[in-house]
């Protein structure tokens, strides 16, 4: 088990499939597209944007990567 304080160190070294993304709406997107850029697979339970470029860079964030976000 390991334990980060830094979202993109854990993205970067813990060599991870998926992740939960659990934050606030105001850093939701922003945390999926930085794990769908890693090509890591999202899984969300929250409205995943709050306006509509947050919604353009999560959707070309998703074009581009090997990973899924599951809502």
């Amino acid at each position: 088990t390991a334990f980060y304080e830094d979202y993109d160190k854990m993205l970067d070294d813990a060599n991870l499939d998926a992740v939960i993304v659990e934050t606030g709406a105001d850093i939701h997107a922003e945390f999926c597209i930085k794990a769908l850029d890693k090509n890591i697979n999202v899984l969300s339970d929250i409205p995943n944007v709050a306006n509509l470029k947050e919604a353009e860079n999560l959707w070309n964030a998703s074009l581009k990567s090997k990973a899924k976000i599951y809502i």
